[in-house]
């Protein structure tokens, strides 16, 4: 059967073949550029990751520190590392011919190259410097350039990334509209925002460090350009974050690397269970209340977050390199508060758990920003997990009276510590927001111990 039907196939390409005239020859080009453009378009799932994907390259390189800045016209990555051990040449041929990398720097650096690429940009150039000689490599619509110089630096990556004016011609308009330029810049923003928050080394936009503190996703596919360019210009102090009631250090598998801020104030210590804490006077938005080392004194294996005033469900948070790329959704939750019999709408004394986990490149699918088996995954955390929560929210309740949350985030002016007076004066007069703040959250916890005893059963 096998050979009667190759027997058929090549009596057909020899009739197609035969039946078909010679016209002429001549020589056609292709764009290189915008046949990147094409595969950058399916490479990852959203506009912005492929600057996370670089972040993570750079964290597995050892960078010391990553930086990454937003220009009229374009957009710069740079990372520092002590020693570049690839060699650039072979890092281009292999990136063109579409290897995928076994080692996890080269597997984030590849995605994020093949990513930068998309149909508005007109010009990409990324350079490495070995410390003793620097490589270029140029992507336009001519074609690529290659050229290696001589040059005694420090060892790093440099990519820029060149974009159409923000104000085309008028022929041009019609193809690269303002609004679509706007909404890529907030993306690619609010992405290393809402993903890179757990990065353990220091990384700058714009000149500002990003702070190591917790950070709920955003929708990035959200219609409103005016929200996405607002949320994207208000980042740092000025934006809502949660409360951390309480951060409690666990081992596992593989060791998770975070860079938390210390928040300013003061704190106590105090014991719980042979255990020593420490809790913090007072607890604005985006600051941990209560801290738990772990133990052993080892390498963190995982991070149980307790949230106060996070509108959403508790969930397993999967790590990679710096970045959170999935999650999945744990089974515990807190019941509707009542107040005088009535139930309360979403209020932001709302409890939830949040659960990081670090995870391989080779855990990952060729999404870059799904792991396998996460179900899996979640039912064996889920196990590991019942106790540790267990004990973090009854350390809670048993601190409770000295927590005080302020529904602001940490002034910093006079003129915002005086509206923070005002607003503890407020909180300590209204009968729902003393409720809340003296019962509200505690009745929470418990009814999340509730769902964490039922689920074992």
């Amino acid at each position: 059967m096998k050979e009667l039907t190759e027997t058929g196939l090549e009596r057909f390409l020899a009739e197609a073949h035969s039946s078909g005239s010679f016209e002429a020859t001549s020589d056609f080009t292709i764009n290189t550029l915008k046949a990147r453009h094409k595969l950058a378009s399916a490479q990852l799932p959203g506009d912005g990751l492929w600057l996370v994907k670089l972040v993570q390259a750079a964290v597995s390189c050892g960078a010391s520190r990553a930086e990454i800045r937003f220009g009229k016209r374009e957009v710069k990555f740079h990372f520092e590392v002590e020693n570049w051990s690839w060699e650039p040449r072979k890092l281009l041929h292999d990136l063109l011919s579409g290897v995928l990398p076994k080692e996890p720097a080269l597997f984030h650096l590849f995605a994020g190259l093949r990513g930068s690429l998309f149909e508005d940009t007109v010009q990409a150039e990324w350079r490495i410097s070995t410390g003793e000689k620097r490589f270029r490599a140029k992507f336009h619509g001519g074609g690529t350039e290659v050229r290696e110089e001589v040059e005694s630096g420090k060892p790093g990556f440099w990519l820029v990334t060149s974009r159409p004016p923000r104000w085309p011609g008028f022929k041009r308009a019609a193809y690269t509209p303002v609004k679509h330029l706007l909404r890529r810049t907030a993306d690619e923003f609010m992405a290393v925002q809402s993903y890179c928050w757990t990065c353990p080394i220091p990384l700058f936009l714009d000149g500002r460090r990003l702070e190591n503190r917790y950070v709920p996703s955003l929708a990035l596919d959200e219609d409103g350009i005016v929200q996405r360019a607002f949320a994207a210009s208000h980042l740092g102090s000025y934006e809502v974050r949660p409360v951390v009631l309480a951060k409690r250090e666990l081992s596992g598998r593989l060791p998770l690397w975070v860079r938390w801020e210390e928040d300013p104030g003061k704190t106590e210590e105090c014991e719980f269970e042979g255990h020593t804490l420490t809790l913090k006077r007072r607890a604005y938005f985006g600051q941990t209340w209560l801290n738990w080392p772990d133990p052993e004194g080892g390498p963190t294996g995982a991070v149980l977050l307790v949230l106060f005033g996070a509108q959403r469900e508790s969930r397993i948070e999967f790590v990679c390199d710096g970045a959170v790329v999935s999650h999945e959704k744990l089974p515990w939750s807190s019941a509707n508060l009542t107040f005088m019999g009535q139930n309360l709408p979403a209020n932001q004394f709302k409890v939830s758990l949040t659960v990081l986990v670090p995870v391989t490149a080779e855990e990952l699918d060729l999404s870059h920003f799904n792991v396998r088996g996460k179900y899996e995954r979640r039912e064996h955390w889920k196990l590991l997990l019942a106790e540790p929560v267990t004990q973090t929210c009854e350390a809670i309740l048993a601190n409770s009276k000295k927590f005080w949350p302020e529904l602001t985030t940490q002034p910093e002016s006079v003129l915002s510590k005086i509206t923070s007076g005002y607003m503890r004066m407020f909180m300590a007069i209204h009968p729902v927001l003393v409720y809340l703040r003296t019962h509200g959250f505690r009745r929470e916890l418990k009814s999340l111990l509730r769902s964490v005893a039922e689920s074992e059963v």
